[in-house]
């Protein structure tokens, strides 16, 4: 949760400042230094805030301040703006000017812009001229790239800066560059801000981002900002918010056709040998955060997805990509929340992948807790899947895994719940867990890290144990 400190406006501080100095007789740079501690004891944003001693006086001379005077007169002088007309050239012009400003300016200069109307200005000059001259928003995106860093200028932007984020993907169709800045600045600006996640998904930003997924751009950096977006439209990230509508917002997402566009861009990645795993690793988690109901995972199941996904475990071998296999096993396991896919994923042999896979990673408990996770999964609720599993040696990579990776909390939380739903309704996994020597170890987790208690209690409990809560 981002941190909302009180804002101050540059005539409150050196208000402060002069007092110090007239009133208690300190000298500038003491009367600056009490200044600063005071209104930081107060929760005071000082970004944007000038306190060298230079002050309100000389805020205008700041580059940062002239660019953004130079904007708002260019706009005050725009009456009616052709392609050719010289003001249109001229907010182009000016529009630019703030823009390096902003971006290779000291790190302050992003604060003071905003403090001082930039957001406002961009936006206004942007509305003014888009539709005569659509590129000009590749220019106000670059803008708010740097200026949405600061979560001040955040709330400014809430009022008309989606409208002009979706505009400039609608005005600038097939434009790879407008859609990597576009889906951006969705990304910064609607992570932990439920507000603004509505905003853009009033405004229809889900149907615009699926379109750019239905025609992927080839440029890495391009999709992963696309990805990027949609996933901060499904997340419930804001905990200032009481509720959150990231779950209807996939289910939209979906009903749109994103599932759809991802699984075949994932097929046309297995395909192209260009693909790099970093790739398919980002279509695989967006595809995660989209999949949060039953429905979405049968559309995925009946699309063919499950086997394009499991061929991604041939390809984490190939690529020996971490990333990748962490990727892939989190989705399977999502998507095995509905039993028809729990079966699917037996009977296409990939328990035996996905168990292969942590003989590949031995040393990587991130992916070995997914592995863990996805076979749980698959066995709940399940004997013939929990049957299968201990066929294909869960048991064995079980006992190997918790011995190995005894400090890492969450992997031997994940191996006990694995073991509980192997046991559960399966008499004969019973035995094979407890001849090698698994209790000790379930045990060994419970003693040695509060977050196992529960899903060792259970695992020893389902085992046979009497003593399992001991």
């Amino acid at each position: 949760m981002v941190s909302k400190k009180v804002q101050i406006s540059q005539e409150a501080f050196d208000a402060v400042v002069k007092e110090n100095e007239e009133d208690f007789g300190m000298e500038l740079e003491e009367a600056l230094a009490d200044a600063i501690h005071t209104f930081q004891l107060q929760g005071a944003d000082l970004a944007g805030i000038i306190t060298d001693g230079r002050g309100a006086a000389n805020l205008n001379e700041h580059p940062v301040v002239q660019a953004i005077k130079l904007l708002e007169a260019a706009v005050t002088h725009t009456e009616v703006v052709n392609d050719d007309s010289p003001d249109g050239h001229a907010i182009v012009e000016a529009l630019n000017t703030l823009k390096q400003r902003c971006v290779d300016g000291p790190p302050q200069s992003i604060a003071i812009a905003g403090r001082n109307g930039a957001v406002e200005a961009i936006i206004n000059s942007s509305n003014l001229i888009k539709r005569k001259y659509p590129a000009v928003l590749g220019l106000a995106l670059e803008a708010f790239i740097s200026l949405l860093e600061d979560y001040s200028n955040r709330l400014k932007f809430s009022a008309g800066g989606p409208e002009l984020v979706v505009d400039a993907l609608l005005l600038n169709p097939g434009s790879v560059h407008v859609a990597g800045s576009a889906s951006a600045i969705i990304a910064i600006a609607t992570t932990g801000n439920e507000s603004l996640k509505q905003s853009f998904m009033d405004l229809k930003a889900d149907e615009a981002l699926v379109r750019l997924l239905q025609k992927p751009p080839k440029d890495l950096a391009s999709l992963q900002k696309i990805c990027d977006a949609v996933r901060s439209l499904v997340v419930a990230d804001d905990e200032s918010a009481v509720t959150s509508k990231a779950y209807s917002n996939a289910r939209k997402f979906c009903r749109a056709g994103a599932a759809e566009a991802i699984l075949k861009a994932i097929s046309e990645a297995l395909l192209d040998p260009s693909s790099s795993s970093s790739v398919l690793a980002t279509l695989c988690v967006t595809l995660k955060a989209l999949a949060v109901n039953d429905e979405i995972c049968k559309t995925v199941g009946e699309s063919g997805g499950l086997e394009f996904i499991l061929q991604l475990t041939n390809e984490c071998q190939q690529q020996r990509s971490k990333t990748l296999a962490k990727s892939a096993c989190a989705l399977l396991g999502q998507l095995a929340g509905r039993d028809a896919n729990k079966d699917a994923i037996v009977t296409s042999g990939g328990l035996d992948r996905i168990i292969r896979l942590s003989y590949q990673y031995p040393e990587d408990p991130l992916v070995l807790q997914e592995i863990m996770t996805t076979i749980a999964i698959v066995s709940l609720r399940s004997p013939v899947n929990a049957r299968k599993a201990v066929e294909a040696g869960a048991v064995d990579m079980a006992a190997e895994v918790m011995m190995k990776h005894s400090t890492a909390a969450i992997l031997q939380r994940q191996s006990c719940q694995m073991l509980r739903n192997l046991a559960a309704r399966n008499p004969e996994n019973r035995v094979v867990i407890l001849e090698k020597g698994l209790p000790a170890l379930i045990r060994n987790a419970k003693t040695n890290h509060d977050i196992c208690k529960d899903a060792a209690s259970a695992a020893l409990r389902d085992l046979g144990f009497d003593d399992y809560n001991q």
